[in-house]
């Protein structure tokens, strides 16, 4: 088995949840080939199949939407490849991309020269280049992270012993992140149910957020008394601890835990236990293991959703997840 090697661009640490929201995959096939332009000039070669000047471009099909792109291009340079890459991925012609793909696809040659390929991955696509006719033949689907890149959590709702879940990695100091709590949510916890699709929810406070990680431990501590969910939807609700003090903030916190009837001992010993932080912090690298981009970071059998707030999207990774 190749293993994929991660592509992780400053460009890409930039982009992700913008220029990704353009990507093509997952789209109907009509929709890539009449909206893009480098796409439209393919013209009809047979069931699944589109040429332009001897390159041909197969599209594979699940559930309506496009699930797999291959590209052969005889006689074709890098730059030509590369082009062609960044159109299928979604990223279009931007220059600084085009760079620092070039840079990356020049030190992986052998590869790319090799009976298998190079394949690589970015967040949401999977990609495998091999050269073939002085050319190469492209090869594009939605990238898969496996079970074992999601790390354990206590913390599962809807279906809590599914084989199928959607993991969300959450930071409590996160505009984005309350917006989804507050608004989507509630009826994901009902259509995944329905669905038989668990819910699993994971910490990622960042740096930037200056309470972040430690609500993420309190919400933790709650979690061990059984009121993880309940803690989440106050701090959520009352955001007021947001633009506090520390002190502040630890008031706040000691009014959570009155009003959620919490075991003060046993809260207090929760928190100083470093075993609780080194939990949130694994949590934090998981994340980061992962590249999310930009919070809240949700993935349905391991295909991460590229608008958050999407249940139509996310029920579509369901069944392709199935």
């Amino acid at each position: 088995m190749t293993r994929s090697v991660f592509f992780k661009s400053a460009f890409l640490m930039l982009t992700l949840g913008s220029t990704l929201a353009e990507a093509q995959l997952l789209k109907p096939r009509m929709d890539l080939l009449g909206g893009d332009a480098y796409f439209r000039r393919f013209v009809y070669a047979s069931a699944g199949e589109y040429q332009i000047d001897g390159h041909r471009l197969t599209i594979t099909e699940k559930l309506g939407v496009a699930t797999r792109f291959m590209l052969t291009m005889p006689n074709s340079n890098i730059d030509q490849m590369i082009q062609a890459l960044n159109h299928m991925g979604g990223y279009g012609n931007d220059p600084q991309y085009a760079n620092q793909m070039k840079t990356f696809l020049q030190k992986n040659q052998s590869k790319i020269n090799s009976t298998s390929g190079f394949v690589f991955h970015d967040s949401f696509n999977a990609y495998t280049i091999t050269a073939k006719n002085n050319g190469y033949v492209v090869t594009l689907e939605r990238h898969q992270f496996q079970n074992y890149s999601f790390p354990n959590t206590s913390f599962t709702t809807a279906a809590p012993n599914a084989r199928l879940n959607i993991h969300i990695f959450n930071d409590f100091q996160c505009a984005q992140c309350r917006s989804m709590w507050n608004n989507q949510l509630p009826n994901w916890i009902k259509e995944a149910s329905k669905l038989g699709v668990g819910i699993k929810m994971y910490h990622a406070p960042q740096e930037h957020n200056e309470h972040a990680f430690k609500m993420a431990v309190v919400s933790e501590c709650a979690g061990r008394q059984g009121k993880f969910w309940d803690f989440a939807h106050l701090a959520f609700s009352d955001w007021s601890w947001v633009r506090q003090t520390p002190e502040q903030v630890e008031n706040w916190i000691s009014g959570a835990a009155n009003t959620l009837k919490l075991n003060a001992a046993t809260f207090a010993a929760c928190r100083k236990d470093a075993a609780t932080e080194t939990l949130v912090k694994n949590q934090m690298f998981s994340s980061e293991s992962l590249f999310p981009g930009n919070m809240p970071a949700i993935y349905v059998g391991g295909f991460q959703v590229q608008n958050p707030t999407d249940w139509n999207e996310i029920s579509l990774l369901i069944q392709l997840a199935k």
